[in-house]
């Protein structure tokens, strides 16, 4: 830590320091320290660009070169804008290797909350994530709380008070890049919150407690997770560093009253926390406040899981509550959008593959392959039998290959909470052939001759649409493939489309149970056991979340596909070992398998 640059005064005997400069011999030794030999965390900003704030962008500029400037590139710097158009242009900070950039769709008020949920749950794996503030410059401390969160702390508030700098104040700091000018105590103001501005903390924790609250209006979700944490992590772990950091001038943004009146409303009842007036800098912050307990804060945990850091939280149109949770009870039967549903059914995410799409059509005319359930009975099927078998394999497979060496012709992912939670293994793991993502995970996995990228159609899912549960089975690939409530609906579209002419079912095990024990919000679940439904123990083991399956409208697509492939002198066989899918006619796997592999795949290596 650096004391060079400090502040001639100390308010409260708490220093305003400066970072210390980095040499590479410096940022070599801190990323062995941390056990790594890349980005020793990923700094969150939060962005959006009203059209009258000029402040609001030079302070990110100076904030940007302020930690290129002391730490070059030990950090993923990661900027989340929220808007309904993108309006930062990334070539402003070309120079920063380390700075990128993620957009997402927000056309509302901007939800703090949500925009962190969404970047530690969907845009980084860092084991370290600090949440930062736009107008907030990282103190001479900073580099040191990293460490220590990479050690025996989960979470930290690198200060305990902010320096309020005015417009002249700003532009000293901005000139001499360091505080030595800040002189008037009086810009120090009430005390701050431990998750508020700027918070360090592992992101499993994050993840475990489901971040913030996802107030829909100004402010509250730093105290919602303050008191989350305050009640289900030991005090030993949490940190609040005596130091002041500073704060760069900009004009005042406008709060919507109403909104601001109904998240206080929120967090006295749910939580507890009250906002005192008449604080000193050197009071606690939540001197007046009954928290919720443990017990009460898992509860609330839990409640919001299902909308935490969900993608498509403003794009859905869904109703929101307060806090930012989608509200189930709104309009328990919603009003058809005729006019505009089509837009809906859509990602949005850029355009498909089209033209590796159409060279695979009918590839494989008249061939049969077999399309691999993920179930408890795969364990009973010798997959060695098939090794030269055209195979489609999906989602978690790859516990299966390290396991067996089996390594599939085709494998496809169509479940977000899979891809999110699973991204390293899924974009390391190798088909022989082919891999088939819908459109929007192109952010998750790199573009290569191996990746196949379709348009996912989901009016299945959308409430407001004229085919919400009605199944729809796609003869063209290069057009759209429709969600069915399974990737095995997707996999029974592509291998149609690529002209496959027998397809095997096998894993298909059709049953599930869903554990007392496992936290449920909705359709979501959040997995507190191994996992009894599938192969694998750990496939959703704890920590994981996964969906309710709704085997019954799972049914009814299978029926569609089955429908369409007999419609065109094709079938579709049930050869899993057990299990209770009964819509599609039995056959006996060892028996089909020993029939024999195409001629095409004889003789290809495993």
């Amino acid at each position: 830590e650096a004391e060079e640059g400090a502040a001639p005064v100390e308010p409260y005997g708490n220093p305003i320091t400066v970072p210390r400069k980095l040499t590479d011999a410096d940022r070599k030794a801190i990323r062995e320290k941390c056990g790594t030999d890349g980005y020793i965390a990923t700094l969150i900003i939060g962005v959006r660009l009203a059209e009258t704030s000029e402040f609001r962008l030079s302070n990110l500029d100076f904030i940007l070169k302020w930690i290129d400037h002391y730490y070059g590139d030990l950090f993923d710097v990661l900027l989340v804008e929220q808007d309904i158009t993108s309006k930062l242009d990334m070539e402003r900070y070309a120079e920063y290797p380390h700075v990128r950039h993620e957009f997402i769709f927000n056309d509302r008020d901007y939800n703090r909350g949500w925009g962190y949920n969404v970047a530690v749950r969907h845009f980084t794996n860092a084991k370290v994530v600090g949440l930062l503030d736009t107008d907030v410059l990282l103190g001479g401390n900073f580099l040191d709380e990293i460490i220590s969160c990479h050690g025996n702390y989960d979470v930290i508030s690198p200060y305990k008070n902010i320096y309020f700098t005015t417009p002249g104040g700003a532009e000293l700091v901005q000139r001499d890049m360091n505080f030595r000018r800040l002189k008037d105590e009086a810009r120090v103001r009430k005390p701050t919150t431990l998750c508020g501005g700027i918070v360090i903390i592992k992101r499993s924790l994050f993840m475990n407690v489901f971040g913030f609250e996802q107030y829909v209006g100004y402010g509250g979700e730093d105290r919602s997770l303050d008191v989350t944490l305050l009640a289900q992590v030991d005090p030993g772990r949490i940190r609040v560093a005596n130091r002041i950091y500073v704060h760069l001038f900009h004009e005042s943004t406008g709060i919507r009253n109403e909104q601001l009146s109904q998240i206080l409303k929120d967090l006295s009842y749910r939580y507890g926390c009250v906002v005192s007036s008449g604080l000193g800098p050197a009071d606690y912050l939540h001197r007046e406040c009954k928290h919720a307990n443990a017990e009460q804060t898992c509860r609330l945990s839990a409640a919001r899981a299902g909308s935490f850091g969900e993608l498509d939280l403003y794009s859905s149109q869904k109703p929101l509550k307060i806090n930012g949770v989608v509200d189930e009870g709104a309009g328990d039967e919603p009003e058809k959008d005729i006019e505009n549903y089509v837009s809906k059914e859509l990602y949005g995410a850029g355009p498909p593959d089209v033209d590796k799409i159409i060279a695979l059509h009918n590839r494989y005319e008249g061939e049969r392959c077999f399309i691999i359930g993920n179930g408890p009975s795969l364990n009973r099927h010798d997959l060695s039998l098939i090794a030269n078998e055209y195979t489609f394999a999906v989602n978690s497979f790859f516990y299966k290959t390290r396991e067996t060496g089996f390594v599939p012709t085709f494998f496809t992912v169509e479940d977000n909470a899979v891809m999110k939670e699973n991204k390293d293994d899924i974009v390391d793991f190798q088909p022989r052939i082919l891999k088939f993502f819908p459109t929007l995970y192109r952010k998750f996995h790199p573009s290569t001759d191996m990746t196949v990228f379709f348009e996912m159609n989901r009016g299945f899912y959308e409430k407001t649409g004229p085919n919400y549960c009605v199944p729809r089975f796609s003869t063209d690939m290069s057009d759209e493939l429709y969600c069915g409530q399974s990737v095995t609906y997707i996999n029974l579209q592509i291998a149609y489309f690529l002209g496959f002419k027998e397809v095997y079912l096998i894993g298909m095990d059709f049953d599930y149970v869903i554990p007392d024990s496992h936290r449920r919000n909705g359709d979501l679940i959040l997995s507190t056991t191994d996992d009894p439904n599938h192969f694998h123990k750990d496939y959703f083991g704890a920590g994981k979340t996964w969906k309710d399956p709704k085997l019954d409208r799972v049914a009814l697509n299978y029926k569609q596909a089955k429908l369409a492939y007999e419609a065109s002198g094709r079938n579709i066989y049930n050869a899993t070992i057990g299990g209770k899918l009964e819509i599609f006619e039995r056959r006996d796997y060892n028996a089909v398998a020993a029939s024999g592999a195409p001629a095409a795949l004889q003789g290809v290596a495993k």
